[in-house]
């Protein structure tokens, strides 16, 4: 519900603040007065474009704010929830609009644009006028009003449900496509490549091991004639072996000096001859002579480096070449045998949506029936005697999954008898659709509302017994949701819980636009004025007091 209202430097507003309770409340006054002036201000804290005339003084900002309590009110809980906006079951949005027509907008502290006030405002706020027709001819505003009527919850929840398994599934599946999933043709190429190289089976440091045995075999002849002259120096004629223990004998001899250090040396040079011609000799042994074995390796180092050219690849790359494409592979079958679920899946996914999204389809048809009945003996009441108004239900497989089914609703209405069925905005007038969008309301399931419900002289063009319906009708919606109505009828506004006159003065040259709550004494003259005219009689107090109940 709206708590409060300020509104200041807002077209003949120079500044109002006005408390609302639960219940009833209606705007009365002069032609003129400025009524409609509130709901035009309220309309910009729901996000309407607002614009540089809306200024009051030029020379000044123009600033409107709402209270909102929204304890009861799940839909807006959960927007704010989404957005991350925090709030203690009250939401504050103000809008501030300059002197160059520009606007700022707030929730609570947080600053945001018109189309967040906007999907907010939809959720706490249903506005109905003479030249509010958009929503009402809206084909999802439509079916909302039937699903919100009817009582078949359980097949819609599992229609949306589906309908998020579709998309999910549809998700993974694009998931793969954008992944660089192989087609046939690439999958087969990409197969041959890593069975050749699997047919290759190089080793992961093969190559550095063949060219090893490559250069010890090329240079095996060289390689043991160095090393036999090495050996020769070492045990040969000039035998360094020998003249080393000859140079370590004859220092032994010495006396009165300290060659101990010397001596330690030579023997570590006699232990490390020896170990080099072990070593040498052993090398000796090991290298071999073999140009066949020479042939076998230089031809499996040809077949590397042909088959790395023709894989566009560094000889040296082509190991881990091959295991990045069996990866490649190994990904490719995962993500086809994954498609292959996924579109399975997809299928009967589909084949479940049909059958619960037809079922659905046949309980809106059925609520519709019901609806339309309801909606179509109100309307009657309200001033359109020959009326009828029809919920058409049209069910279309072929269109896309979502998760309210696969159905089309609309609203017609048939004027006059003998007129064929067209949409509401064809054939009924501004007052005729405020009267429908009323009765759409009352027929409407309460319970799941939480909306304030704000109608702009929908009583227009009407009088009698039927402005006293459209009075006792608001009266009845403002039993579970609040209700405002702006209206020039006594009939309805006697009935509301509050009233209030909106008036216009001079002041210093401007004229200003006030806003008052009237008490019992007050209402009953407003209405007597609202009856019988300036001039107020005891026969229009009576009838004021009747219009009231009010004896």
């Amino acid at each position: 519900m709206i708590k409060s209202l300020f509104i200041k430097n807002y077209v003949l507003i120079e500044q109002l603040d006005i408390d609302f309770a639960n219940g009833f409340h209606a705007f009365t006054g002069e032609t003129g007065a400025g009524k409609s002036i509130i709901v035009g201000a309220l309309s910009l804290i729901l996000g309407n474009r607002a614009d540089y005339s809306v200024i009051r003084d030029k020379n000044k900002k123009c600033e409107i704010s709402a209270l909102f309590d929204i304890s009861k009110n799940k839909s807006a809980q959960q927007w704010l929830h989404e957005q991350d906006i925090e709030h203690n079951d009250e939401i504050e949005c103000r809008r501030v609009i300059t002197s160059d027509g520009r606007s700022k907008s707030w929730l609570n502290t947080r600053p945001c644009n018109n189309a967040s006030l906007k999907q907010l405002g939809s959720l706490m706020v249903q506005i109905h006028g003479q030249h509010d027709q958009i929503k009402l001819n809206n084909s999802k505003y439509q079916l909302a009003v039937i699903d919100e009527t009817g009582q078949y919850q359980t097949v819609l929840n599992d229609v949306a449900d589906l309908s998020d398994q579709w998309q999910k599934n549809n998700t993974a599946l694009n998931q793969i496509e954008l992944a660089g999933a192989l087609n046939e043709s690439e999958s087969q190429l990409l197969r041959y490549q890593y069975e050749e190289l699997k047919e290759l089976d190089l080793g992961e440091s093969e190559i550095d091991g063949l060219h090893n045995n490559q250069k010890s075999l090329t240079h095996a002849v060289d390689t043991i004639a160095n090393i036999d002259q090495s050996m020769a120096m070492l045990s040969g004629d000039s035998n360094v072996t020998e003249n080393v223990a000859q140079i370590s004998q004859t220092l032994s001899l010495i006396q009165g000096i300290d060659l101990s250090e010397v001596m330690a040396m030579l023997d570590e040079v006699s232990i490390n001859l020896n170990e080099i011609e072990a070593q040498l000799q052993t090398k000796h042994e090991s290298i071999e002579i073999n140009p066949e074995k020479l042939n076998e390796i230089e031809y499996r180092l040809d077949q590397i480096y042909t088959t790395a050219r023709k894989h566009n690849v560094v000889a040296e790359n082509l190991y881990q070449h091959q295991l990045e494409l069996g990866e490649k592979l190994e990904l490719n079958d995962s993500q086809k045998q994954q498609r292959i679920q996924l579109l399975a899946e997809k299928d009967k996914i589909e084949t479940q949506y049909q059958i619960k999204a037809k079922s659905l389809s046949q309980a809106r048809q059925t609520t519709a029936k019901q609806f339309q009945q309801q909606v179509t003996k109100i309307i009657q009441q309200l001033g359109l005697g020959k009326a009828q108004f029809l919920v058409k239900i049209q069910h279309n497989p072929e269109t896309s999954i979502s998760q309210l089914g696969q159905d089309v609703c609309d609203f017609e209405v048939i004027m006059n008898l003998g007129q064929s069925a067209q949409k509401m905005s064809a054939t009924a007038s501004g007052g005729e659709l405020s009267r429908i969008a009323l009765a759409i309301e009352i027929c409407k399931n309460q319970d799941i509302q939480s909306s304030s419900f704000v109608f702009d002289e929908v009583d227009a063009g009407i009088g009698g017994a039927v402005a006293e319906t459209v009075g006792k009708l608001m009266r009845k919606l403002s039993d579970s949701q609040q209700v405002f109505a702006v209206t020039h009828l006594p009939h309805v506004a006697g009935l509301s819980h509050q009233h209030y006159l909106v008036s216009k003065k001079e002041v210093n040259g401007l004229t200003e636009s006030s806003v008052e709550l009237l008490n019992q004494e007050q209402r009953i003259k407003e209405l007597a004025r609202m009856s019988g005219g300036s001039t107020i009689t005891e026969t229009t107090l009576q009838q004021a007091k009747a219009f009231m109940n009010v004896n």
